[in-house]
């Protein structure tokens, strides 16, 4: 079996949603978190995530690799397991639940696994060091320093509960993209959140 406990792509992406136009990497050029953090503490509100999730794509080595893992589990660990089964069914019920119970485990890891294939995706820790969450257009987003650059990483919409709250920082933040970056944020995400169609 091969272990990507720890595996990292070398250049990894995540997964955001399709219907949103925000910019994927801000402050380019910069080499490490320190020269963000004070781009962020000019402008910006933004508060540190030391414990953020977001869901990467997998990449090919991790897809040929999982691919191997359950062919391995398939070829060797499965046939085993049945070859057990018949032997000891004819000995007691108890050894028979047993040997059942193993082979599920590995039919159910089996399908876990190629369910995630296709699915081409998995939830990885950000760094919590240099990974900061702001608000803006009624989105939660999250950036993360990964890849030398200071990049999106998730993006979840604000519950209206929420949003009447953070007006404040929801503006200080679109005026700081236009200042700072250079962004229209108003032009951006109209265009972002038009319905697509011909007009009536």
């Amino acid at each position: 079996m091969i272990d990507l406990k720890n595996y990292v792509p070398e250049h990894p992406e995540f997964k955001l949603p399709k219907n949103v136009s925000f910019p994927k990497v801000i402050f380019e050029g910069a080499t490490n978190m320190d020269e963000i953090r004070k781009h962020l503490s000019g402008k910006f509100i933004a508060e540190s995530m030391p414990s953020a999730k977001a869901v990467r794509l997998l990449d090919a080595y991790e897809r040929a690799s999982i691919r191997a893992n359950y062919a391995e589990l398939m070829e060797d660990e499965q046939p085993k397991l049945e070859d057990a089964l018949a032997e000891v069914e004819a000995q007691c019920k108890t050894i028979i639940k047993e040997a059942k119970d193993k082979l599920q485990a590995v039919m159910t890891q089996i399908r876990d696994l190629v369910y995630q294939v296709k699915r081409g995706e998995k939830e990885v820790d950000l760094p919590g060091e240099s990974t900061v969450r702001m608000a803006l257009c009624g989105h939660y987003l999250y950036y993360a320093w990964i890849d030398g650059k200071f990049q999106l990483c998730r993006v979840d919409k604000i519950p209206s509960w929420d949003e009447q709250s953070l007006f404040a920082n929801l503006e200080t933040n679109k005026q700081a993209f236009l200042e700072v970056l250079g962004i229209d944020m108003n032009e951006t995400y109209e265009q972002a959140s038009a319905p697509s169609g011909t007009e009536e």
